[in-house]
């Protein structure tokens, strides 16, 4: 097995050299028994023989909050226990100190965004219909305050109205998180934006979303045939207040700058694909600022390492002037006698301090 290294240079000719010598891709299997998944590269999962798929995303990034992956596996395990809906099954949950783990079992069939084009008009309304009679049963289970089944706080900063109402929701209804199989909905899949939300959120993250123009037009369709929206304009200001505060909860300190190979644990494949031809200014714009922030650490650790000599030093000198002012203290009544003497007592006492020459034996 093979790690794959980023390349290293900053100009495009380095770069380009580093590319074309680097192996190909099917020497990064990260398990040569498992395989990866290169059709979820971006997803960052991981085959797991043919039946069961395991995803994996870091703790800390840009994009999530520790907490924020949570809802996946407590929404998907609760709808699969209470509810009709089509999700992942045998979905099991772990985190590390660096990483989410979600374990599942694979679902036939390809998302929507692959295969709409191959649907007829028919078709596809008729998965809208499916993914909207879905959202019924999904908006029947609710909530006095906004979180997750499990009970993990979605709202801090959300005033709650007086007898508001939240109800379960996707929060992410694009095209790429529908399976289909066979013409019909095998799957909603990737909850983690759902949670106990105000009863506007679904309709405003479809009005708001550009994955697929044609996708939007015909679920909210559906969704209006059955009286989910449209909502009012207040009720979208309510959502976009708390979408900023679920924002606010979600952030973080953010990395030095953007780099694929640190949000990561699980790079090899990643790293692959981002250190691509189409990337060269992208690559070498990461590998200089990397050089720069290890220039900038470097002279962090010299400019520490001068300072600690220095104060060193200082100390040394103070030292030495305890020493001076100790010793001067104990000859000064030695002095002061010695300054008494007339200049003929002072002669004599200096003779009588100067050590005697010592003599070779074969003179005494």
């Amino acid at each position: 097995m093979t790690v794959y290294q980023p390349v290293t240079g900053e100009e495009y000719g380095d770069i380009q050299s580093e590319l074309d010598d680097r192996p190909k891709s099917p020497d990064f299997l990260l398990c040569t028994t498992c395989g990866f998944n290169a059709s979820y590269w971006i997803h960052n999962s991981y085959s797991v023989g043919e039946k069961y798929i395991l995803k994996e995303t870091p703790l800390n990034t840009i994009r999530w909050h520790p907490e924020h992956q949570c809802p996946d596996a407590s929404i998907t395990l609760f709808l699969s226990e209470n509810s009709t809906i089509p999700v992942a099954k045998e979905m099991h949950y772990w985190r590390d100190s660096d990483s989410h783990f979600f374990f599942m079992a694979r679902v036939e069939g390809e998302t929507l965004h692959k295969v709409w084009k191959k649907l007829c008009p028919d078709q596809f309304k008729s998965v809208a219909a499916e993914v909207a009679d879905y959202l019924v049963e999904l908006r029947q289970f609710t909530s006095d305050k906004p979180q997750t089944p499990d009970g993990l706080d979605l709202g801090k900063g959300y005033s709650v109205k007086p007898g508001e109402t939240f109800v379960l929701t996707h929060g992410d209804l694009t095209s790429g998180n529908i399976i289909i199989n066979d013409g019909h909905v095998a799957a909603i899949i990737d909850w983690e934006h759902g949670g106990y939300l105000p009863e506007s959120y679904e309709w405003k993250q479809l009005t708001s979303d550009t994955d697929n123009y044609h996708w939007q037009r015909h679920l909210l369709h559906e969704m209006e045939k059955r009286n989910i929206g449209p909502f009012e304009r207040k009720d979208c200001e309510n959502f976009g207040w708390f979408h900023s505060s679920e924002g606010d909860y979600r952030s973080h300190n953010s990395e030095p700058f953007f780099d694929q190979s640190i949000m990561l644990k699980c790079t090899n494949f990643r790293n692959y694909i981002f250190d691509g031809e189409s990337h060269l200014s992208e690559i070498s714009e990461r590998n200089r600022k990397r050089r720069l922030l290890a220039e900038r650490n470097e002279n962090s650790i010299a400019a520490e390492k001068r300072t600690e000599e220095i104060e060193f030093k200082l100390k040394v000198a103070e030292r030495k002037i305890e020493l001076y002012t100790e010793f001067s203290e104990k000859c000064r009544p030695v002095m002061e006698a010695f300054w008494t003497l007339s200049l003929s007592e002072r002669e004599e006492f200096k003779n009588k301090a100067k050590p005697k020459p010592e003599q070779p034996e074969w003179q005494s």
